[in-house]
């Protein structure tokens, strides 16, 4: 969803939160004037400074949901045992961090998102598993394959037509789709 800079964008989003299935969860960026609705998760991209945990601490003490962000432009040039640490951290530090959501475009290695993945699952934090917290937004067959073998089991997907390939893995796999 967008930002809700508006008053009428977090009456809307208050609106949706309502009438949404109890399962269903909206990812909004953060604005000061999102509050904690059910089923809204306020995503925050991952940085390595100290706002993003003055930021993410008054969320999670509000009871809000929260999405970290690992986009690619983050994590490419680091290895993925400094970054596992420095989510571990900012978990125990705030309690944040209910969702992970990490972008993979096709121009990144496979290998390394997968690494960067396994990685985070061996992370021991308070609350569920990390495994259970990931979200992939890729497109790439090779990674939601192995991901999905690794126990991943949400995926983001861009393009409606894209549905039809995380058919044919999970099928392949002999798991089923919710959808």
């Amino acid at each position: 969803l967008p930002s809700a800079k508006f008053p009428r964008d977090v009456r809307n989003l208050q609106t949706l939160s309502h009438i949404a299935p109890e399962e269903f969860v909206f990812f909004t960026p953060y604005h000061s004037q999102v509050k904690s609705f059910s089923s809204v998760s306020t995503m925050l991209a991952l940085e390595d400074n100290e706002d993003m945990k003055n930021t993410l601490k008054p969320l999670v003490a509000a009871g809000s949901k929260t999405t970290l962000l690992l986009h690619e432009a983050f994590y490419r040039n680091q290895e993925p045992m400094h970054v596992a640490g420095q989510v571990a951290r900012l978990i125990d530090e705030t309690g944040g961090g209910d969702t992970f959501l990490i972008t993979a475009s096709d121009k990144i290695d496979a290998d390394d998102v997968i690494q960067l993945c396994e990685e985070l699952m061996y992370l021991d934090v308070a609350g569920p598993t990390i495994k259970s917290r990931i979200i992939l937004n890729s497109t790439n067959e090779e990674l939601i394959d192995e991901l999905m073998l690794l126990g991943v089991s949400k995926f983001a997907l861009d393009e409606e037509e894209d549905i039809s390939m995380l058919e044919d893995i999970s099928k392949w796999q002999g798991k089923s789709l919710l959808k």
